[in-house]
């Protein structure tokens, strides 16, 4: 048996201000009693970037020296309704049409992370969202969706951890945009 030294499960997201996250779970946790399911953890409630998945230790500091080459401008995030994703069995926040520098932030990332640490980022198309429901057990058309918005000010690397009560995640860094 080889001793592997340990994985970090990294991602790179956009993580709403505490206020945000409370309203955004007191949401999920409503509707969670018209889709059934499990509430995401208000202090686990963010927009991904890119999934990096399981890296070791060594290289956390190259997609931290990556996230160094963006620059990128703030921008106002507006969730505006609610998508349910019936094979994942998921509930979605989202925006009607996401702000271009989102976008522009997303895909530079992810160029960047291409270029300087041989990450392949996903093929399909991108789809910023916020999930406020997992495992649910009724798919009914959701409902009316109250738009919630805050400014994007930076965004981060993010450790994932499992543990016995779910899963946990950990800031690693932060990297500011350009105010506007």
């Amino acid at each position: 048996m080889t001793n592997r030294p340990p994985l970090y499960r990294l991602f790179f997201a956009l993580w709403p201000p505490a206020e945000v996250q409370g309203l955004l779970y007191r949401r999920a946790v409503m509707l969670s009693r018209q889709f059934g399911g499990r509430p995401t953890r208000c202090e686990n409630l963010h927009v991904t970037l890119h999934f990096i998945g399981p890296v070791e230790r060594e290289r956390v500091a190259d997609f931290k020296a990556a996230a160094e080459k963006i620059e990128s401008s703030s921008f106002h995030l507006q969730l505006e309704r609610l998508t349910l994703r019936r094979r994942q069995k998921m509930l979605w926040a989202m925006p009607e049409q996401p702000p271009e520098a989102l976008l522009t932030l997303q895909g530079e990332l992810g160029r960047v992370l291409a270029e300087r640490c041989a990450f392949v980022p996903e093929k399909r198309a991108y789809q910023p969202h916020v999930t406020m429901l997992r495992k649910l057990t009724v798919f009914a058309e959701p409902p009316a969706w109250q738009q919630l918005a805050w400014q994007v000010r930076d965004f981060c690397l993010v450790e994932s951890r499992q543990a016995a009560d779910g899963v946990h995640y950990r800031v690693l860094q932060r990297w500011s945009l350009r105010r506007i």
